[in-house]
């Protein structure tokens, strides 16, 4: 099967192993296998290992927090918080703890000073870009 990925994100400090979102939802986990050299600087990659996890939202971005804890941003759709299994449950190795509902895109908002110390934000969107102004 073909996949686009969107989004990714290191698990490991050293960089062997990273989240994977594509275009339709599904979260994979690439294992990166390497054999570093005594005392040398280089890394050579010897093999790669793709797994499907399972299904999330339509991810824009990913973030791995820890201990197998993932915040997964969806534009499209709920945003999850997850938590990745290491042995499935009903086919998936994932388990949704949260699910963040979409109010996106927000085009324009005003956040009102209710204790009247005289400070107002506002948030202006266009192109989902935010610019913020502070009075």
């Amino acid at each position: 099967d073909e996949a686009s990925i969107i989004s990714y994100c290191p698990i490991d400090e050293d960089g062997c192993r990273y989240l994977l979102t594509d275009y339709f939802g599904k979260l994979y986990l690439l294992v990166l296998e390497h054999d570093k050299r005594n005392g040398s600087s280089s890394t050579t990659i010897t093999d790669m290992k793709l797994d499907l996890l399972g299904e999330t939202s339509m991810c824009e971005y990913i973030t791995y927090l820890d201990n197998g804890v993932t915040f997964v941003g969806s534009r499209f759709g709920d945003s999850q918080l997850i938590r990745l299994l290491p042995e499935p449950e009903n086919g998936s190795h994932l388990e949704i703890l949260e699910s963040y509902t979409n109010l996106g895109p927000i085009v324009d908002m005003c956040v009102v000073d209710l204790e009247r110390q005289g400070r107002q934000v506002r948030r202006k969107a266009k192109h989902y870009f935010l610019r913020y102004e502070f009075f």
